[in-house]
């Protein structure tokens, strides 16, 4: 955007340096017409209508350094990149982050141990929490920080280093949905079997729910908060059950995996039929359906 404006300003703005006369002469478009202390406006009718603008040699180079730094400044971002990963403080570990990874340092704790950011990397450290060890930052890698942060141990920034790091956007997302199984039946009264995990979809957390006809009535689990759910003994009719998982702080949810049917088989119904015997006979058979 920086080198478009540039581009459409210059189209406008010619500049002649006159050595001799120590000035810088500019000519501009009409929308400059305004005259300071020690500038010499001099209008003069040429078509189009232009100005020109005669400035003492310093403060003309002056001038033109620091619009040529603003207008080329696209190089200097004002904020930090989107987070691809983010941990909250405290956290101990070494840490490797490399191109094109953006992580971001959120909390009020400590980061401690090695951490190096690679070329193409972003290390933001977008909380009010510390560094301590080492911190290597390689051409090309960029350390963000905030004016509280500050850092005990051994800090090499080849890189680039940015104190704007406070408005730093977190990337976490939720989980898939993963997938469960073990379908299977019981005796009236039994003990069903655990619902096994196939899948967790990469969620840290978990939520299990059950209905009575796998339509309505979901009612969450108290407790259930595992990847695999063992539901209780003494089931008396069907059930069906299904899994959703969380990630990030605070948690946002997946959708429901599949559903899993604890089938519960009906009690026998038994009928016995008469039976007759003679005399002295030892045992009688009954059958029953």
């Amino acid at each position: 955007m920086f080198k478009t404006l540039l581009k459409s300003f210059l189209t406008k703005l010619h500049y002649k340096s006159v050595m001799k006369n120590e000035a810088l002469c500019f000519i501009l478009s009409n929308f400059y017409q305004k005259t300071k202390k020690n500038i010499d406006l001099k209008r003069f009718y040429e078509l189009p209508v232009k100005l020109k603008i005669t400035l003492p040699s310093n403060f003309s180079k002056l001038l033109l350094i620091s619009f040529l730094a603003l207008f080329s400044g696209s190089n200097f971002a004002q904020s930090p990149p989107s987070c691809t990963q983010s941990i909250t403080l405290p956290y101990s570990g070494n840490l490797i982050i490399n191109s094109g990874q953006v992580l971001c340092v959120d909390g009020s704790g400590t980061l401690s141990g090695a951490v190096v950011v690679r070329s193409g990397a972003h290390l933001v450290m977008c909380g009010t929490g510390n560094v301590f060890g080492s911190l290597t930052v390689d051409p090309g890698g960029t350390y963000w920080r905030t004016p509280t942060n500050f850092f005990t141990g051994s800090l090499a920034i080849n890189g680039n280093q940015n104190n704007n790091a406070a408005n730093c956007t977190p990337s976490c997302s939720a989980p898939n949905e993963g997938d469960i199984g073990n379908e299977h039946s019981i005796c009236f009264d039994g003990n069903p079997s655990a619902i096994t995990s196939l899948d967790d979809g990469g969620a840290t957390t978990f939520e299990w729910e059950y209905s009575n006809n796998g339509v309505s009535g979901w009612t969450s689990i108290s407790g259930a908060n595992s990847e695999t759910y063992d539901p209780p003994s003494g089931l008396t009719a069907d059930r069906w059950y299904r899994r959703r998982g969380g990630d990030c702080s605070p948690v946002q949810w997946s959708g429901y995996t599949n559903q899993i049917k604890v089938t519960v088989n009906a009690r026998p119904t038994v009928t016995v039929n008469d039976a007759t015997i003679c005399e002295g006979d030892a045992a009688a058979t009954f059958t029953a359906t």
